[in-house]
């Protein structure tokens, strides 16, 4: 018993809708907290990509802004009016040494500067330092800066070898005589790394891969770049300036991490605090919903007096609307019970004039007078034939009381009466019929095809001078049934020639079963014969449970 009650209670709408809002409440915080995170994470992300991805962009302006500004004061002192004229007369010589060893002293990333011809001269402020035509070439071949061990030693704290870059010498008449060069101090690389500081590990290599930087580092496998949102490493590539060294930078974002885990609690704290301030309002709001419509709904179960409710003035403003719209509907209700049971009068006193029709006493005249023309020549075969042709037509035209048959057997009805009509108008009549399995069985209006019949052999066929005939055919249109009778007689003009009264009769049985949508259309012109399309809806049910016309039989 009390397990009764319990579940009364739960598929109470008070509760249902409190479920329901709770359910959708959790449904959308959820969806919002989870929005929320993945945006802001995806923000964080970028930021922090960013950040990492312009400190090692830096790193690599960074080394590339002390390599051009020593190739700048080799361009500077390779300008010089003394060094131009040592160059072309070796004269000066003093002069130059003494540009050369200013230029030492005051970098201190700097560890020599020297010249080297083409002649075999070479020119330095210190004597340690030589060059060879080696050297030459290379330094002529190779605008960019380049890591030698070719003086290692000669300098001090030179960790076994320098960077040497040069400019080429350039006369007034183009002639280039020798290469102004410098060597660099290897920690030049090692200093700018360490005062950006990525918070990860950088790696320089050559042109060939070689690493420069760690020194004494062995090649690794290439690494993929960009963001790993796996491992959370940013690896980046960028080319030094004044080189062909490739500067890549690997990071580790530790930091995104907490940031991620900070954002997740915030998320799930705020998404916990709406879900117990939405349990609040959805208790309440369902609450003051459900009283009211509780009291509606334990007046309307009345509902098949079909007598209207009173408005109470203290309801909700809701309530009043659905009280005032059930009384609309108890009134449109009686309004349908109305017009439906106008519509069942007029259908039942169209099909009983369509029956009444058939009972036309020319056409039982005219079917007799064969049969007694046919008794006597002695013709028993065609007077037998012809006799259950007749007796079969009037059994279908019965239909044993049914409005509705099958679309095979409107058909068989149709036939019979051209069997009948042809033993009066002979081989001047020929018809076919051409109806599918597929639409066969489709339920339809009794005594809907004989009228149409009927109208093309008195109105086409009989008045012209050769052959007749009629073909009968069905098919699908989507949710149609549509059914076509064609004859090839003389035709008429459908905008003055008005419809008959059987013809009007099926059109307006059609319509009275489907609606204005449906109906009967002529297709005709003088001497181009007629056409007559009957569009019925498929599978379509009466108020009383019948198949309605096109509803297929089980």
């Amino acid at each position: 018993m009390r397990t009764g009650k319990w579940r009364k209670r739960l598929r109470s709408l008070w509760v249902q809708i409190t479920a329901f809002n709770l359910i959708a409440g959790l449904l959308i915080v959820s969806l919002f907290g989870a929005v929320v995170y993945v945006v802001v994470s995806d923000i964080f992300v970028k930021e922090s990509v960013m950040k990492t991805d312009m400190a090692i962009e830096k790193t690599a302006v960074e080394i590339g802004a002390d390599l051009g500004h020593a190739r700048s004061l080799l361009q500077l002192l390779a300008a010089t009016p003394s060094f131009m004229d040592y160059a072309k007369t070796g004269s000066g010589e003093d002069a130059v040494v003494h540009l050369m060893n200013a230029i030492t002293a005051n970098d201190a990333y700097v560890f020599g500067v020297f010249a080297v011809f083409a002649d075999g001269r070479v020119l330095s402020g210190n004597p340690s330092i030589f060059a060879d035509s080696t050297d030459y070439h290379t330094l002529l071949m190779n605008d960019m800066a380049f890591l030698t061990t070719a003086r290692s030693g000669i300098y001090p704290h030179d960790d076994g070898c320098v960077i040497t870059m040069g400019v080429p010498i350039t006369l007034a008449d183009g002639s280039v005589p020798g290469v102004l060069a410098m060597d660099l101090d290897y920690c030049m690389v090692g200093n700018a790394v360490d005062a950006v500081d990525i918070g990860g590990a950088i790696t320089i290599t050559d042109g060939d891969g070689a690493v420069i930087f760690p020194s004494g580092e062995a090649a690794a496998a290439p690494a993929t770049l960009g963001y790993d949102a796996k491992t959370n490493v940013l690896t980046q590539r960028y080319t030094i300036p004044e080189t062909q060294w490739q500067l890549t930078g690997s990071v580790y974002l530790s930091g995104l991490d907490v940031l991620k885990r900070q954002l997740l609690d915030i998320v799930a704290l705020t998404g916990l605090l709406l879900m117990l301030a939405l349990s609040f309002i959805a208790v309440v709001s369902s609450r003051r919903l459900a009283t009211p419509l509780k009291r509606l709904a334990g007046s309307m179960e009345d509902i098949e007096s079909l007598r209207e409710l009173t408005v109470l003035a203290g309801e909700v403003s809701e309530t009043q609307a659905l009280t005032q719209s059930y009384n609309r509907m108890i009134a449109k209700i009686r309004q349908l019970m109305k017009e439906l049971e106008h519509k069942q009068r007029a259908l039942r006193q169209t099909e009983l004039e369509a029956l009444t029709q058939q009972i036309n006493p020319h056409f039982l005249y005219n079917t007799l007078d064969t049969i007694v023309w046919l008794a006597e020549f002695q013709d028993t075969p065609k007077i037998i034939a012809l006799t259950k042709s007749l007796a079969q037509f009037f059994r279908l035209s019965l239909a044993e009381g049914r409005a509705l048959v099958p679309l095979q057997d409107e058909a068989a009805h149709a036939r019979q009466y051209l069997y009948i009509q042809k033993e009066r108008y002979g081989e001047r009549l020929t018809y076919e019929f051409e109806i599918p399995d597929e639409v066969g069985d489709c339920m339809v209006p009794k005594i809907i095809l004989q009228p149409i019949v009927e109208n093309s052999i008195y109105h086409g066929i009989k008045p012209m001078a050769g052959d007749g005939r009629i073909t009968v055919s069905a098919r699908r249109q989507g949710e149609d049934l549509l059914v076509t009778v064609a004859d090839n007689g003389v035709g008429f003009d459908p905008d003055t020639t008005p419809q008959g009264v059987g013809l009007k009769n099926v059109d307006k049985r059609i319509k009275l079963y489907f609606g204005e949508d449906a109906g009967v259309t002529v297709t005709s012109a003088p001497g181009k014969g007629t056409t007559v399309l009957l569009r019925m809806k498929m599978n379509l049910r009466a108020p009383d449970g019948q198949e309605l016309p096109g509803a297929r039989r089980n």
